[in-house]
């Protein structure tokens, strides 16, 4: 037996087919506000106020003691021995009175001779290199007197913040080309 075989002839025609993508990407905004702090400082304060120490020294006793015066010490041993001339003089005066008061007593002459030989008598000065009285030394303590301010920090905080606007992404995706067989015989 033989056989034949005819032959057949097959045309494909064919085409892909295509997807098309379109993509939109998602998207996130952020918008941000720096946090804001703020410090008011006072610094801490310290106010001194001192009052010296003072030495108080009086020399007048010690000059005083070396014959040295003042203008007070001075009028009040002049004054003294003022006095004690007017004493004198009144007291010489009286008796001179007395004399001429005596119808036969001493002549005027003798009265007068005698009044003029009496002298007040002199003073003795004394020299010294030393004061026979120590100065009069008084202190005051001096004192330092503080005030503390106490320092301080004030502040002032603004929180930040973030704020955000988000957009999903999407793929779409669609047919760009449908596909094709074509089988003929």
């Amino acid at each position: 037996m033989t056989m034949k075989i005819n032959s057949i002839q097959l045309t494909i025609d064919q085409k892909p087919g295509q997807i098309g993508i379109h993509t939109t990407p998602g998207n996130l905004n952020l918008h941000t506000a720096q946090p804001d702090l703020r410090l008011h400082t006072q610094a801490a304060e310290l106010q001194l106020h001192t009052v010296p120490a003072e030495v108080m020294i009086d020399m007048q006793p010690s000059f005083n003691s070396m014959g040295l015066q003042d203008l007070t010490s001075f009028g009040q041993s002049n004054a003294q021995d003022a006095q004690q001339a007017i004493s004198r003089a009144v007291s010489v005066a009286v008796e001179q009175g007395k004399k001429y008061a005596v119808p036969h007593g001493e002549r005027v002459g003798k009265i007068v001779a005698d009044a003029v030989q009496e002298r007040r008598p002199d003073k003795q000065l004394v020299i010294s290199n030393v004061p026979s009285v120590p100065p009069a030394i008084s202190v005051q303590l001096g004192r330092v007197e503080g005030r503390y301010i106490d320092g301080r920090v004030a502040t002032n905080f603004k929180q930040g913040e973030v704020r955000g606007n988000f957009t999903w992404g999407k793929v779409d995706v669609y047919m760009e080309q449908e596909p094709y067989v074509d089988i003929k015989a």
